[in-house]
């Protein structure tokens, strides 16, 4: 059973997969993801692909203008709404491809494992209609995820923990929402959404195994 993990950072999601993979022989996935695609897109139109560019972070500015044609030549190959709340979103050629090979990389990675944990990146939205993978949501209190992130990050500037934590949670909240077309964060969405603070990581990890049946 593969899994899916997304959650804003601090919520605990990176050491749910750390514990699973370290413990149940999982293989976490994120970065490398990006790193595929870039090189998929770069082969197939002969251009060298922005790589940190594109990891959950996207230069698209919101409109309320009609649809560019941009926007309606990515909605031919991904028919899920690029409208997000109202608002159109004008994503360059390049964009728009990145994604696809985003998307055929994780839909690769899938059919070939069993054992993968998809790290953010919209792999749950990729994936929710497949079986064979759970989509969990990881929350916690703003509390929680500051003391995780300073831990992660050996951070005592608590003004600098809160910047760290609300630029990268901006970065991860725009790209889900631009290529999915959701509102981020809504358990509807999701097939688990788990709040690692109540069981504490090892257990919650161990709750999670269960439900994989890998425990």
């Amino acid at each position: 059973m593969n899994l899916t993990i997304s959650g804003l950072l601090g919520t605990g999601g990176e050491e749910i997969a750390m514990y699973l993979e370290e413990k149940y022989n999982y293989r976490r996935v994120g970065k490398q993801l990006v790193t595929q695609a870039s090189d998929m897109y770069a082969a197939t139109s002969k251009k060298a692909a922005k790589r940190a560019f594109y990891d959950e972070t996207m230069d698209a500015k919101p409109d309320n203008s009609v649809l560019n044609a941009t926007l309606h030549l990515y909605l031919d190959v991904m028919p899920e709404a690029m409208v997000n709340r109202g608002q159109s979103y004008h994503l360059s050629r390049e964009q728009s491809e990145m994604f696809v090979a985003l998307r055929k990389v994780i839909r690769a990675t899938f059919e070939e494992n069993d054992k993968v944990i998809f790290m953010g990146r919209c792999a749950g939205h990729v994936l929710r209609r497949e079986n064979g993978c759970i989509n969990i949501l990881t929350v916690d209190t703003p509390e929680n995820c500051r003391a995780r992130v300073a831990k992660a990050f050996d951070m005592d500037d608590d003004k600098e923990i809160k910047k760290l934590i609300r630029e990268t949670n901006s970065r991860r909240i725009n790209f889900y929402e631009i290529f999915t077309g959701l509102e981020w964060g809504k358990p509807e969405n999701f097939d688990y959404c788990i709040t690692p603070s109540i069981l504490g990581i090892e257990k919650t990890a161990e709750l999670i195994a269960g439900i994989s049946g890998r425990s």
